[in-house]
């Protein structure tokens, strides 16, 4: 009787769908804790009281200190994107080797 001879295998390593998503999630993340940091530096920097702060963003009071206490968690992209606009920033889009995102803070109103 003949032995069968061991087979080997190398192992390719694939990234797995559940890996992208991950990466991906990370990046979102980021990206939200980048928005509502510098939402947060706006409001220091403006001198709003809650109450300025909430009418600026166009949130309720309730929204608005959900906000302040849970940060990236309260709200997704597309919310915080839509208060910076609200709030007077700016942004745009550079593509190349790598996307960047620049967002424009004004300063200090005058009323």
């Amino acid at each position: 009787m003949k032995k069968a001879k061991p087979t080997t295998k190398k192992a390719v390593a694939k990234p797995k769908a559940s890996s992208k998503n991950a990466v991906a999630h990370a990046a979102i993340m980021r990206f939200r804790r980048f928005l509502v940091n510098a939402l947060k530096r706006h409001v220091k920097a403006q001198g709003w009281t809650s109450t300025q702060a909430a009418k600026a963003f166009r949130l309720t009071g309730p929204r608005y200190e959900a906000f302040r206490q849970k940060g990236a968690d309260a709200f997704d992209v597309d919310r915080l994107l839509a208060m910076t606009i609200r709030a007077g920033c700016s942004y745009h889009l550079k593509s190349g080797k790598t996307l960047t995102f620049v967002l424009t803070v004004p300063s200090k109103a005058t009323e």
